[in-house]
């Protein structure tokens, strides 16, 4: 039940931080028993062989089971100084 509105809530209240929601847990918890099923493993390598494979389903179980990797991203600007010259 969420804290009634337009009142302080009192300190130390809510989740602490770099604790994982639970229903996050849950779910990277059944994501990775897909993942690491050996049925499963097998019937993805044979899809991945005959091509029918969906490449946005596996990508998304393995990020959930195993967390998404860190995206690297290089940002190249170049500055122009204009100078005004005021009469």
């Amino acid at each position: 039940m969420p804290y009634p509105k337009g009142h302080p809530r009192p300190p130390g209240s809510g989740r602490k931080a770099g604790v994982p929601n639970k229903r996050t847990v849950e779910i990277k918890e059944y994501a990775r028993t897909i993942v690491e099923d050996e049925q499963v493993r097998e019937q993805l390598r044979a899809q991945a062989r005959d091509g029918t494979l969906p490449p946005p389903i596996m990508t998304m179980l393995f990020y959930y089971a195993y967390g998404k990797p860190k995206d690297n991203v290089e940002m190249v600007v170049e500055h122009k100084l204009y100078t005004v010259e005021l009469e």
